[in-house]
């Protein structure tokens, strides 16, 4: 029995990280399959931001920072967990965006704010699900570090 374990995978996930990830695809599926259909209508670039921050009323700088184009979500408030969904935006332009809107955050002691950045070029097969799952891997995969590595960081990438 002890020799089947070793061979197995590790599970990468526990069960908060995995209500967390359905609670945001219930949340978001919809409204990304419309801006998806926009992206491949136009062949224009789109990028999503998942952030984790301790920033106290982060939405307030969130709403402030972005576009009328981008689109707002809460995910979830109390764990300072939100989304934004940003049209004609690549990944050094949502780079941008998030350093810009949490610049003045950075030297702050007590704060820790990380974000996973996906951008998507252009339409490409990948289903709204695959789409959403690869966000989320990257941001777990972030906010599982220890706090002190994660303060600030931004995971960003391509597809």
């Amino acid at each position: 029995m002890k020799n089947d374990q070793a061979k197995r995978p590790s599970i990468d996930y526990n069960e908060e990280q995995i209500n967390l990830a359905v609670e945001i695809y219930d949340k978001v599926e919809r409204k990304l399959d419309f801006l998806l259909y926009i992206q491949e209508q136009r062949d224009t670039k789109l990028s999503l931001i998942l952030i984790e921050t301790t920033i106290k009323n982060f939405e307030k700088y969130i709403i402030e920072g972005k576009r009328d184009t981008d689109l707002f979500i809460t995910v979830d408030k109390e764990k300072g967990i939100y989304l934004v969904v940003c049209q004609e935006t690549d990944v050094h332009e949502g780079y941008q965006f998030l350093e810009r809107v949490m610049k003045p955050f950075h030297e702050m002691e007590h704060v820790c704010s990380c974000a996973a950045l996906l951008s998507i070029k252009a339409y490409n097969s990948m289903t709204t699900k695959k789409i959403l799952f690869r966000l989320l891997d990257d941001f777990i995969k972030l906010t599982s570090q220890p706090k002190e590595w994660k303060k600030c960081q931004i995971s960003h990438k391509s597809i």
